[in-house]
């Protein structure tokens, strides 16, 4: 598949490149065995490398450990003569990142007002709730919307709880705005009176902006800073003024929030007067693009359907893989088996022998690899 799996063994080309002030006379890198690092290869010599001279690759072959989805890191240790010049790390994943859509909703399952089953509002002081609306839109026929009123307050609008897997996850959503700032038809105001934020809840902590708890803007971020005291949201960067119509935004959810379940809040917030205009907020299209790591398995089980029978011992071999475990079980029949495992083998390349004292010969074996 391309990527190094956990239990495969791998030949990689390390290259290396002198950034120092002096030449080397006869470079030698040995690749040091860890955790994730087992059964490697024997010291490449690099030779004579020049101050800021070109690369210089040679291949090592190792065999990794770990977790689909985890990391490696490969160390070399590099010697000069008698010279000990420090080592030099190089990671990797382990398998495979697939993208997928987890999460999505247009809206368009309910009838306006409603929000769809999950979703809800809450508001303080004047404002009014967040409902289905088919005044504009997305995807046909229905968005979200919230007015922009002319008292202070706020309008929330809080998303069910999402899984999210991984820490790459990128939440995307249609961004329709037109609320009250200086100059009111601008795209990118100088302050905003009224505004939009967007906040995150991860594993049901407090709710705090998307940019505090972590993440990043891809595109359609905010555009200005809210400043006016009667505003709840005042001092808080915002979406405000006129987007011009739905505009993407993307945003790459926080590392923190891999592994977790989240909840979004968009939450409109409002001064005492709407003097510029603003109408009000539209939400529509949203999805996350999450994924899983898929790692093939360089070990399947062996099953050992005849194996030799000497004496009252049962004996058959297994070449192992550097670097894997394994489970040596047995079983009396194939219907409906209860498979027990009596040996464990730590694999280093070689050909391993079992032998088992048995009473009946009637017994089957495999060899699996948790």
């Amino acid at each position: 598949n391309g990527v190094i799996d956990p239990g495969e063994t791998v030949t990689v080309n390390f290259a290396l490149q002198n950034i120092g002030a002096a030449p080397t006379a006869n470079l030698v890198a040995t690749l040091l065995t860890n955790s994730g690092v087992h059964c490697v290869s024997g010291p490449q010599a690099y030779g004579a490398l020049s101050p800021n001279g070109n690369p210089v690759s040679q291949p090592f072959t190792f065999t990794a450990s770990g977790s689909c989805g985890g990391s490696i890191s490969a160390t070399l240790e590099l010697q000069d003569g008698s010279t000990n010049l420090g080592t030099v790390s190089f990671d990797f994943g382990l398998g495979q990142f697939v993208s997928a859509t987890t999460f999505s909703e247009n809206f368009d399952e309910v009838t306006a007002p409603t929000l769809p089953p999950g979703w809800a509002t809450n508001v303080s002081g004047a404002d009014l709730p967040w409902t289905t609306d088919t005044n504009a839109y997305d995807s046909a026929t229905n968005s979200v919307f919230v007015p922009d009123v002319a008292m202070p307050g706020t309008s929330q609008l809080i998303s069910p709880s999402i899984p999210v897997a991984s820490g790459t996850a990128q939440l995307s959503f249609m961004n329709y705005y037109d609320l009250e700032a200086y100059p009111s038809n601008s795209s990118s105001p100088s302050w905003a009176f009224d505004g939009g934020v967007l906040e995150i809840s991860i594993n049901g902590g407090a709710f705090q902006d998307i940019l505090q708890a972590g993440g990043t803007f891809v595109s359609g971020g905010y555009v200005t800073n809210i400043l006016d005291s009667s505003n709840p949201l005042n001092g808080r960067l915002a979406w405000a003024g006129n987007s011009g119509g739905f505009i993407p935004t993307i945003v790459n959810l926080p590392p923190a929030a891999a592994g977790q379940n989240i909840q979004l809040r968009w939450v409109l917030g409002t001064d005492e007067a709407n003097d510029y205009g603003g109408t009000g907020w539209y939400i529509d299209s949203i999805s996350i693009v999450d994924g899983y790591y898929s790692c093939c398995s360089s070990v399947v089980p062996l099953y050992i359907f005849n194996p030799q029978i000497i004496g009252t011992n049962i004996v058959f071999s297994f070449q192992t893989v550097c670097g894997q475990t394994y489970s040596v079980q047995s079983a009396n029949g194939l219907a409906n088996p209860n498979w027990t495992t009596f040996q464990t083998v730590s694999g280093d390349g070689s050909l391993v022998f079992i032998t088992n004292s048995v009473t009946s010969p009637q017994r089957f074996y495999r060899i699996i690899s948790p």
